[in-house]
């Protein structure tokens, strides 16, 4: 970038005008050239605004409009809220298997039949046979 400083003498009186340029290189033909630094910036947010070289040809910024990475910027964040949820969601049903598991695992271990809706207390070594018996179609 470059700072530049023009003074034009306008009847009688004196005009100076400042602007940062931004120097480039004609995608086209090679030849360096400047233009302002609100031109450059208007183009970046722009990609369809195009600037030309002193020869003629234009020039662009390809790439997404500042609106156009907006929206996507929201879109990744709806669906990275959307997948959080859903991973919470799949957090908590397994902690309930767990939870669910473990509190099979402690009714066995205490000779309580771990079938929902039975009562009966078996004998240690005799579970299989009373699941088997009385509880056919039960897996744990």
């Amino acid at each position: 970038m470059m700072a530049t400083r023009t003074t034009v003498e306008v009847t009688g009186y004196d005009l100076t005008y400042t602007t940062r340029l931004v120097v480039f290189t004609c995608a086209t033909c090679g030849v360096p050239f400047a233009i302002p630094e609100k031109l450059e910036q208007t183009c970046r947010e722009h990609p369809d605004q195009a600037f030309y070289c002193p020869n003629g040809h234009q020039n662009i910024f390809p790439g997404k409009s500042r609106e156009d990475l907006e929206r996507e910027l929201k879109s990744c964040r709806v669906r990275l809220r959307a997948e959080t949820d859903q991973r919470q969601a799949a957090e908590a049903d397994a902690e309930r298997q767990r939870a669910a598991a473990r509190r099979l695992r402690q009714r066995a271990k205490a000779g309580a039949c771990p079938a929902p809706g039975c009562k009966r207390s078996i004998s240690s070594g005799r579970m299989a046979q009373h699941l088997a018996a009385k509880h056919p179609d039960w897996h744990a």
